[in-house]
């Protein structure tokens, strides 16, 4: 976050600065108004492509055998762009290259799940797929919750897939 700060301002700085030197460089002279006008056309512009770049970024820093496995897209008031171009502010991806075999049921599969949101810490948690079933828990106690998903649900899919 201290990064997009620092990123906008200077954005802004810049868009002021160039709307500042046409004012003054213009035979004519320009409104000054047009300076302040630079400046918030350029935070915006910023804004939108750090928005829009967040999961390209975030993906492209996954360490190897780390693989995206679904992706969400929230529109917010904040954000009306994001009506018109869905904006990617959430990431799941699994840890294929570290997947485990289960001792007892050769079928299920245990990995390390992380969820990254824009603008929160990322979360890391294990979940465990039988890939015969096609169901899904999480793990932690002695008899797992399993939850019947759907064979495209993206956790199932990514991590049997890859069998």
């Amino acid at each position: 976050m201290g990064m997009d700060l620092v990123s906008l301002g200077l954005a802004g700085f810049a868009g002021a600065a160039a709307m500042w030197i046409l004012h003054r460089s213009w035979p004519r002279a320009l409104p000054l108004w047009l300076v302040p006008f630079g400046a918030a056309l350029a935070l915006i512009a910023a804004l939108i492509s750090s928005d829009y770049g967040w999961s390209a970024r975030t993906a492209a820093a996954l360490p190897e055998g780390v693989v995206v496995a679904d992706r969400a897209a929230t529109p917010a008031p904040h954000r009306p762009w994001a009506y018109f171009v869905p904006v990617t502010t959430r990431l799941v991806a699994i840890d294929v290259g570290g997947r485990r075999e289960h001792q007892v049921r050769p079928s299920v599969y245990l990995a390390d799940l992380y969820v990254f949101e824009r603008w929160r810490a990322p979360e890391r948690t294990e979940v465990m797929v039988d890939c015969v079933e096609g169901r899904r828990a999480l793990p932690g106690s002695d008899t797992p919750a399993w939850r019947e998903v759907d064979r495209a649900d993206p956790l199932l899919s990514t991590l049997c897939q890859r069998l």
